[in-house]
């Protein structure tokens, strides 16, 4: 293999280090490995072009789920590191599995984690699932819409208070609630950029009292409770650590938009599916499993 076949972008075999991505080439080639341990040095091997054909095979298939949305290893046109690499998927599912033995079956993650979610999911979906919502929508019933929305999210504790009470406050216009609960349920059909958008919008216009409402708990919160297993929460400190620790760009943005949550779809499509030994069920578990990885206080 000629050395001018190696590219920036490219997914090549290292034959002790295993599969990696090209983060950058020049005299050498920086290499992003997904399964050597280890924080950035370790991690991104320059191996010399005089001696990459000993060593490097190019693979067929130039696409894998756990290099496929690196962050940007360049900054004007030169090698910069971004920060935050700490653990392989690996060592991530190996933490958590020392927090929660049983994976997520353990009683204790059920206690911490699951149950009380669980709990307000199933309210929801008692309560404004089957059509429920659309019909009180359809009756002008707004107040009664409101108070059940209060009512599943008063079961978790996913909104910080000020958020809570932002949420609540800005609920109390009947027009902009009755905006709000149309545009959750088109995004609850749809789950597309159209009704992500439109309730992005809805939530934006309602009255900000205190503390602003548009936040991405508020945002995601409800389709997370409504459908866990197509719709995630992102909480953004725990998720933006989680993610720069498992090297996957969010394209994150504080206002909330279509393309960061499709990121974070993808990125929890990706754990739903390295995390099958461990009896994953749904997006309620790799939230959970998120906040073990991102958790400041937690030594992975």
């Amino acid at each position: 293999m000629k050395q001018m076949a190696f590219k920036q972008g490219m997914l090549v075999e290292h034959k002790t280090w295993g599969l990696g991505k090209i983060v950058f080439a020049s005299d050498k080639l920086h290499i992003f490995f997904k399964d050597l341990e280890g924080s950035y040095k370790d991690v991104t091997k320059p191996i010399a072009l005089s001696m990459s054909n000993q060593f490097l095979t190019v693979p067929t298939s130039q696409s894998h789920p756990e290099l496929d949305n690196l962050p940007p290893f360049t900054r004007d046109g030169k090698l910069h590191v971004p920060s935050g690499l700490k653990v392989t998927h690996s060592q991530a599912r190996d933490s958590f599995r020392r927090k929660y033995p049983g994976g997520f079956l353990d009683t204790k993650y059920l206690q911490d984690e699951r149950d009380y979610k669980f709990e307000a999911h199933e309210m929801f979906q008692s309560s404004l699932g089957n059509g429920h919502l659309e019909k009180l929508i359809e009756s002008g019933d707004i107040i009664e819409v409101v108070h059940r929305l209060q009512s599943v999210v008063s079961k978790v504790n996913l909104l910080f208070p000020n958020e809570a009470m932002a949420l609540r406050d800005g609920l109390k216009d009947e027009a902009g609630a009755k905006e709000f609960s149309k545009a959750l349920s088109q995004f609850l059909h749809d789950a597309d950029s159209t009704g992500f958008d439109r309730l992005v919008e809805a939530i934006g216009s309602l009255p900000v009292v205190k503390s602003p409402v548009l936040t991405w708990p508020v945002v995601t919160v409800f389709p997370f409770l409504a459908d866990p297993k197509r719709f995630m929460l992102l909480k953004p400190e725990l998720t933006k650590q989680a993610a720069q620790r498992l090297a996957f760009d969010l394209l994150y943005d504080a206002k909330p938009n279509w393309s960061t949550y499709s990121n974070l779809l993808a990125m929890s499509d990706l754990l739903m599916n390295n995390l099958r030994e461990f009896g994953v069920r749904d997006y309620m578990d790799v939230q959970s499993f998120i906040w073990v990885v991102g958790d400041k206080k937690y030594s992975l």
